[in-house]
């Protein structure tokens, strides 16, 4: 496929594409990343409010005498205290990459490779250099298998920056 398609589908510029190059994310991929850790933040905060929320109310009606809401309210805390690690987790990676701003570069013979997970979904991968990248169909459709790329990906979070033909 040609350059202008993976700038498309990855949404990078003949800049960023530079910039990486140097190994280093440029600042249109750092204001991406930092809407990116905004909209975590507030999605994280609304699921936790949300379950801490229902959790409090199974913990008082089991408090009036409903064993099976007590144990309802107490799971729900202990998944609500998963899913709030699970975002900070997901939060200080991007917050490394923000920091640090680089990219980390892999090249060779791309291989495109369709995951089943249950019989109506799978998962979309490419892998190049001894590292799998997770995509989207439209973005996977734009790499030709078993051709030679260099792909970027930010350095904690391993999303995919940018991407690459490279010479055989």
């Amino acid at each position: 496929m040609t350059d202008n398609e993976l700038m498309r589908e990855l949404e990078f510029t003949a800049d960023d594409l530079a910039v990486n190059r140097a190994g280093q994310l440029s600042e249109t991929q750092i204001e991406r990343l930092r809407a990116r850790r905004k909209r975590s933040i507030g999605i994280g905060i609304g699921i936790m409010l949300m379950l801490a929320f229902v959790a409090s109310l199974c913990i008082f009606g089991g408090m009036q005498g409903s064993a099976v809401l007590l144990i309802i309210g107490v799971g729900l805390t202990l998944v609500s205290a998963v899913i709030t690690g699970t975002f900070a987790r997901y939060w200080m990676r991007l917050s490394a990459d923000i920091r640090e701003k680089t990219v980390s570069a892999f090249s060779g013979q791309l291989e495109r490779v369709v995951k089943p997970v249950n019989q109506r979904v799978v998962t979309y991968l490419l892998r190049v250099g001894g590292a799998e990248f997770a995509v989207t169909k439209e973005q996977f459709k734009a790499f030709a298998h078993e051709a030679p790329y260099t792909l970027y990906r930010a350095k904690y979070t391993g999303t995919l920056q940018s991407a690459e033909v490279s010479e055989k």
